[in-house]
């Protein structure tokens, strides 16, 4: 599920830099962090 979640992220980060959006490439990139620190350190961010 945390895999799903970053492929919706980054999606939504190639999205956001083709529109010009920053807030939401901003937004993106933030969640991709989270999600690598989070699974690189052993935590489900589903649960």
């Amino acid at each position: 599920m945390v895999l799903a979640g970053l492929i919706l992220a980054v999606i939504a980060l190639v999205w956001a830099v083709a529109e010009r959006t920053w807030q939401l490439a901003l937004l993106a990139a933030a969640v991709i962090l989270l999600a690598l620190s989070g699974a690189s350190s052993g935590i489900d961010l589903v649960r």
